[in-house]
């Protein structure tokens, strides 16, 4: 009996010495972590943050409730995931505007920016919401046509902002000192569902799950599609499309593919450390120096330069954000939520 007890104490102690040393081989792993980043070595620094993830993962619930230096141990790692993954956390408390102040049963949806005004489609209320910034001023039009029925996807041409209503491109179009809401019907392509709309040179892009359209601009509105994809691509995970010059498509987990004339081209963006499940806006232009991909279920928005670069993610401090645009020149993001758009600043970007 005595033998078989000796037995077990040896093997708990030495299962207590394996322990300490691991504990030991991660405080060694986070020093040369921080040494790492501080030379800006973060591969190596990746690697490193992967084996402890894992060693930690590997602790007993009781050893990490029990133990102060556990618990210090796993916090670091959670500091240096966060410096890796270039984290910004960001509050958003200055609101601009409050669409039900304009109507009560307002259902503002789609924010989308261009020339420093906020517009926002309202299926619902069968109208389109705007912000002018330098004005300071927010407005109504009311004036849907009878045949549109719903306003996504909105994109700018130079006549002004247009919304995807089923076979319809409702505009709000500026005449003069006035504004107004045309209709026209536009071709969609056969056997195929429509998940996003981009413009380039007045000419719009519909992305379906086949294939790209381009609508070549007219002087009685849109005409045609044509396919625009000549490569094989596989469109069925991909969420929404951006215009530069280049396309760029993105995919649920925030994987980004540029394509020019048609082709895809080489661009890699790089990883975030802790992947996307759920992306579902890019947002680029000719006026952005960067991309940026929006995650409304994880409340950030990762930065990337225009060769895939990783520069910096906003986590915002808020949830149930709905949609976002950004203002490279005035250095903002315009946040939507619950028919209110906030206001918040772009720190990465530097004069």
């Amino acid at each position: 009996v005595n033998i078989v007890i000796t037995n077990r104490q040896n093997q708990e102690k030495a299962k207590q010495q394996a322990f300490e040393e691991t504990l030991l081989e991660i405080e060694k792993a986070q020093n040369k972590i921080d040494a790492n980043l501080l030379y800006n070595n973060e591969k190596k620094a990746k690697d490193l943050l992967e084996e402890n993830r894992l060693k930690l993962n590997m602790i007993p619930e009781e050893r990490i409730s029990s133990r102060e230096d556990v618990r210090k141990l796993i916090e670091k790692q959670e500091e240096q995931v966060e410096k890796i993954r270039r984290v910004i956390k960001l509050p958003i408390d200055k609101q601009i505007a409050d669409f039900k102040v304009l109507n009560e049963q307002a259902g503002a949806q789609n924010l989308s920016l261009h020339e420093d005004i906020i517009y926002l489609g309202d299926s619902g209320q069968r109208s389109i919401y705007k912000i002018d910034l330098r004005e300071d001023i927010n407005t109504a039009n009311n004036d849907l046509p009878e045949d549109a029925s719903y306003l996504d996807y909105p994109t700018a041409t130079e006549e002004g902002i247009n919304f995807l209503s089923g076979d319809l491109i409702v505009s709000l179009k500026k005449q003069g000192r006035r504004e107004t809401i045309e209709s026209e019907a536009i071709e969609l392509p056969k056997n195929d569902n429509i998940i996003s709309m981009a413009s380039f040179n007045n000419n719009l892009y519909l992305l379906g799950r086949k294939q790209i359209y381009r609508y070549n601009q007219a002087s009685d509105g849109f005409g045609s599609p044509s396919e625009w994809l000549r490569s094989n691509e596989d469109l069925s995970r991909i969420v929404d499309i951006a215009i530069d010059g280049y396309i760029y498509i993105l995919d649920i987990e925030g994987n980004i593919k540029r394509l020019l004339r048609g082709e895809e081209e080489d661009f890699s963006n790089e990883s975030l450390y802790i992947t996307m499940e759920s992306a579902n806006k890019i947002i680029t232009s000719q006026d952005h120096d960067h991309i940026y991909v929006f995650e409304p279920r994880m409340n950030r928005l990762a930065v990337f330069d225009k060769e895939g670069a990783f520069i910096a993610q906003y986590v915002f401090l808020m949830e149930n954000i709905e949609d976002l645009d950004v203002s490279e020149e005035s250095k903002k993001i315009y946040i939507l939520k619950e028919n209110s758009v906030y206001e918040a600043d772009l720190s990465h970007i530097t004069d």
